[in-house]
């Protein structure tokens, strides 16, 4: 059902290979990496944080989302996946109002080859990003912090 565009792009995520990516991670100082699988964002992040006994503050808006997927997801096209980590992350995670309902299953969508999770000290950010930029390494972004330990693992604002 996909249009052959959004098919495409979906494609080409899932071919590309995170070694670019990982390249440039190996010139910052990294606390800890992931690849984004089977547990989606929010599962993937909780167990991260979990490990290093803090939380992590995403923002929505900063997350980069392949084309068309907020339009599928609208239309229902969410696999069963995502639903079950939905339902098993949910006790550890906070969503802002703000976050729209219809779009939160996207945090949970349990890509088989999605890109990769990297906790940086403060201000590496940024030369992650510059350094990815270098290596042609696209939807790289800053997309939350990690805080001190909060009641949940994940809170997400807008």
């Amino acid at each position: 059902m996909a249009d052959p565009r959004s098919l495409s792009k979906a494609v080409e995520s899932m071919a590309r290979l995170n070694r670019k990516a990982a390249d440039a991670m190996a010139q910052c100082r990294v606390h800890a990496c992931t690849d984004i699988t089977g547990f989606g964002l929010i599962g993937h992040a909780a167990e991260m944080a979990r490990g290093a006994g803090l939380s992590f503050r995403l923002f929505y808006s900063q997350i980069p989302v392949l084309e068309g997927t907020k339009e599928y997801a609208a239309m229902g096209m969410v696999p069963t996946g995502a639903y079950c980590n939905q339902t098993h992350f949910e006790p550890e995670t906070r969503l802002s109002g703000r976050v729209p309902e219809l779009e939160r299953i996207i945090l949970h969508d349990p890509q088989t080859s999605g890109g990769l999770l990297v906790a940086l000290p403060s201000g590496e950010g940024e030369k992650f990003l510059g350094l990815c930029r270098e290596n042609d390494v696209p939807g790289a972004a800053l997309i939350g912090e990690v805080v001190p330990r909060e009641k949940e693992l994940i809170i997400v604002e807008e």
